[in-house]
């Protein structure tokens, strides 16, 4: 009987999916141009001047009625991510793409998106919803004109008081989020994006997981150890990889960083860092901030911080009282 009910309620939902009452599934396939990735209708003339031919993506034009797609913003191994034109409250949003996920999961990420929506913080980004077309889901979240983190590091190193202010944000954000139960799973430099004043925010919720769920996702570089050894991932692990971040933030490399990926993994799983403490050019003494970073990571288990709370305490404590404002 319990069987049964799981499965009525599942059939409800994908029948639900294909209702009337979503306009997105009636709108054909966008086209979008290969070279710029400006998108536009099966009937309108190109958007750029790149010349190229478009092709048929897999994603509409206009997406449930209201959020116009106008560009892709980049791609990875999820899906892909555009920027859109909310119509009815005349603002931008980000509209992410899934790939190659089964209807349960699809019903899986409709319930993250609902539970991430609940959790409110200046350093989590919005999510607005999330929409199907033609069985594909579509998360619409914030959109943040500043670039990612991944960005800026193209440019060099962050300066040592902006990493920490950074580093700061994202973890009193960390700890919003697992107070309210859920893991990020995917903290990296693409994954943090900022706003026009330059705040920054944590990305990418469709990797969110549930703790008590056995995370296998997330990107080999920011995985813990323990993680990479198949134990359940829980919110050190998302501390582990903000602090990898922060190394990379002031060094602009990585911190595990070898001549593939099993090097890395190597790496990491030893948890042996590729070289060392780096403070820059000249006979200046080791970066504190640096410093800091290395000793976490390359600390066991028990000694790194439990939490995101306690880490935000260790990293001012040990920075000490000229930090303080930051």
């Amino acid at each position: 009987e319990a069987l049964a009910a799981g499965a009525g309620l599942a059939s409800a939902q994908l029948r639900l999916m294909d209702g009337p009452g979503l306009r997105s599934i009636e709108e054909p396939p966008a086209e979008e141009c290969p070279v710029c990735g400006c998108v536009t209708g099966p009937d309108e003339p190109p958007g750029c001047d790149c010349g190229a031919s478009s092709v048929e993506t897999e994603v509409p034009r206009l997406l449930a009625g209201k959020y116009r797609l106008s560009r892709r913003l980049g791609s990875g191994g999820m899906g892909v991510v555009y920027l859109a034109r909310d119509l009815r409250l005349d603002r931008d949003v980000a509209v992410k793409t899934f790939v190659g996920l089964s209807a349960l999961r699809v019903m899986g990420l409709r319930q993250e998106a609902r539970a991430m929506a609940t959790v409110t913080h200046a350093g989590i980004a919005q999510i607005h919803g999330i929409e199907i077309w033609r069985r594909r889901p579509f998360l619409v979240v914030e959109f943040l004109p500043g670039g990612t983190l991944a960005d800026r590091l193209r440019s060099g190193p962050i300066p040592e008081q902006r990493a920490v202010a950074v580093t700061l944000m994202l973890a009193d954000a960390l700890g919003a989020l697992h107070e309210a139960g859920h893991l990020h799973g995917d903290v990296k430099p693409s994954n943090i994006g900022f706003t026009p004043n330059g705040s920054p925010k944590l990305l990418d919720f469709g990797l969110a997981h549930e703790k008590d769920e056995d995370v296998v996702g997330g990107t080999l570089h920011y995985l813990s150890p323990e993680v990479l050894a198949g134990q359940p991932a829980d919110e050190a692990d998302d501390i582990w990889s903000l602090c990898v971040v922060l190394h990379e933030m002031v060094a602009v490399e990585h911190p595990f960083a070898g001549g593939g990926i099993d090097e890395v993994a190597g790496r990491i799983r030893d948890q042996r860092l590729a070289r060392g403490i780096r403070s820059g050019v000249g006979p200046e003494p080791p970066s504190t901030v640096l410093t800091f970073a290395a000793s976490t990571l390359t600390a066991p288990r028990p000694e790194r911080p439990p939490t995101a709370r306690m880490f935000i305490g260790e990293l001012r404590k040990l920075l000490g009282t000229s930090w303080q404002s930051v």
